[in-house]
């Protein structure tokens, strides 16, 4: 479990003693534990049992560069839980309903953003979505300036709670 994850790692790691983020890596990945991991100091996730090689390797370059990457299944959860129980978010535009802040995304977009918020790189989605990587570059581009966000967790992130992915 992810809980059994971070009890194995020692303190100082979790909590910034490395310059590197921290990979958990577990089978089972729940709501709960991954709140307790990342408040321990955990940014980036992975359950084991479904994950490709390719994954892996993304969610290890993640955490080497000390960026965030929860299973997506997780975080939906975690995003549908906090827009049930809290205000809106600090992230969102002043003054602007929900459903008003973001048009709905173009057919290239949404498929881009769901291989984004699955962990792939731009080369696998360039390859699953029969394009060059400088398309999905350009897509990812117009998706970070559309949305206003600084980056692809960001950009899932909103898109979830949009209901845009």
């Amino acid at each position: 479990t992810v809980d059994e994850a971070v009890e194995s790692c020692p303190a100082p790691a979790l909590r910034g003693g490395n310059r590197h983020g921290v990979l958990v890596a577990a089978q089972s990945v729940s709501p709960d534990g991954v709140l307790r991991a990342v408040r321990a100091g955990a940014r980036t996730i992975l359950r084991t049992t479904d994950a490709t090689p390719e994954q892996l390797v993304a969610a290890v370059h993640s955490a080497h560069h000390g960026d965030g990457r929860l299973p997506y299944g997780v975080l939906v959860r975690l995003l549908g839980a906090s827009q049930q129980s809290g205000p809106e978010p600090a992230t969102a535009l002043p003054d602007t309903p929900r459903t008003a802040r973001t048009a709905p995304l173009t057919p290239r977009q949404t498929a881009v953003l769901t291989l984004v918020a699955e962990g792939h790189g731009n080369a696998v989605i360039a390859q699953a979505l029969s394009c060059s990587e400088h398309t999905v570059k350009n897509v990812i581009y117009e998706l970070m300036a559309r949305l206003q966000v600084r980056n692809r967790a960001h950009a899932v992130a909103r898109a979830v709670r949009a209901g845009l992915i």
